[in-house]
């Protein structure tokens, strides 16, 4: 169970903390219950894990309640062409 979680922004993907009505982002996680890391690996561990102790899940989500939200889709599924439009991976 998380304890705490936040949305953080993806302005690449146009996911905002501040959009309306639903703000949208990466969720983060704290949880007592999480992994401390990877095992003799600091610069995996350094990348999915902030300096706070939250977990990047790399779920992109809208939070449509206190304490509701509701998945859009994964961070790494969507590519930025060198034309700057943005593909979908299926």
């Amino acid at each position: 169970m998380a304890t705490e979680y936040r949305l953080v922004d993806v302005p690449e993907l146009g996911y905002l903390s501040t959009d309306r009505p639903y703000p949208r982002g990466e969720l983060l996680l704290r949880t007592e219950t999480i992994t401390p890391g990877y095992y003799k690996r600091p610069e995996a561990t350094a990348a999915v894990f902030g300096e706070d102790g939250f977990y990047r899940t790399g779920d992109t989500m809208a939070e449509t309640g206190p304490d509701q939200l509701a998945y859009l889709d994964r961070r790494d599924n969507v590519l930025n062409r060198p034309q700057g439009e943005f593909v979908i991976l299926s």
